[in-house]
């Protein structure tokens, strides 16, 4: 009885250390492949995940919502960056990211990205502040927009020789 529990919970531990991470999060996109996320209408991002792998040189993504409009209208910008390109990008005023669509290139490794704002009338943004950066190179990311503000912008740097 002694000798199963322990193989039980060797196992188990393994499980939770190397196998399980990977499936803690419903990944928008496949390693290398299109990432194409838009919150369901009158939402926004509130929470953003993402895990990198050396390999691949690449990030899966998922994405939380909460509802933010009541009746916006939305729209994707052209690309807001340029391969091996930095990524500083904000929403006009009264509008908040509410969807990605980005795609990988093997032999640039990075991605392009457009960005799903929306906007509704007479709603303005005030107190807008820019966090510090919420990870590390090849870092885990995991960031939740504080309750009472929206996601209006992102910064991010490529570097391939990090």
């Amino acid at each position: 009885m002694k000798t199963t529990l322990v193989v039980v919970l060797v196992v188990w531990l393994l499980l939770g250390y190397f196998i399980l991470p990977e499936f803690e999060e419903a990944w928008i996109n496949d390693w290398d492949g299109v990432l194409d996320f838009q919150c369901q209408q009158k939402y926004s991002i509130k929470t953003i995940s993402s895990i990198h792998d050396n390999y691949h040189e690449d990030r899966r993504w998922h994405f939380d919502c909460e509802k933010t409009f009541q009746d916006p209208s939305c729209y994707f910008t052209n690309y807001v960056n340029d391969w091996d390109g930095l990524i500083h990008f904000t929403c006009s005023n009264g509008e908040a990211i509410a969807g990605f669509n980005s795609y990988h290139d093997n032999h640039r490794e990075d991605r392009r990205w457009k960005i799903y704002c929306c906007k509704e009338k007479n709603k303005c943004s005030k107190a807008c502040t820019w966090t510090r950066y919420v990870n590390d190179w090849d870092g885990h990311l995991h960031y939740t927009v504080p309750n009472g503000y929206v996601l209006r912008g992102v910064i991010s740097e490529h570097d391939n020789d990090r």
